[in-house]
């Protein structure tokens, strides 16, 4: 089983969430890839909260998720702050990028 682990995060609680289910899956047997959303914050902007700016330390050297990371894995985990009680834009830029995948069936769901 192979597990990707999607996140944004923006004071680090997101990304220890996301740390935590990948221990999860991988105790689980799995093999487990993290990766971030694109930052599109301007850096001064980070700069200026310290939280968020320790934070984005950690988050800027994951790499970015891409397509073919969809296509490697079995299944997906989400994780992303709330904003007006929705996903964070750049989660969502993730999710409406996946259509190619979705068009061709790469993506199945299960309920």
């Amino acid at each position: 089983m192979k597990i990707l682990v999607v996140f944004d995060t923006r004071y680090g609680n997101t990304m220890k969430l996301a740390n935590a289910a990948a221990e999860g899956a991988r105790a689980a047997g799995a093999e487990v890839k993290i990766t971030r959303c694109k930052i599109v914050e301007p850096e001064a902007i980070i700069q200026k909260n310290q939280y968020w700016a320790a934070a984005h330390k950690e988050f800027e050297k994951l790499p970015e998720v891409t397509l073919e990371d969809f296509e490697w894995a079995d299944g997906c985990l989400w994780g992303s702050p709330t904003r007006f009680g929705n996903m964070t834009a750049p989660m969502k830029a993730v999710i409406d990028a996946l259509s190619p995948l979705w068009a061709k069936f790469h993506l199945m769901c299960a309920t």
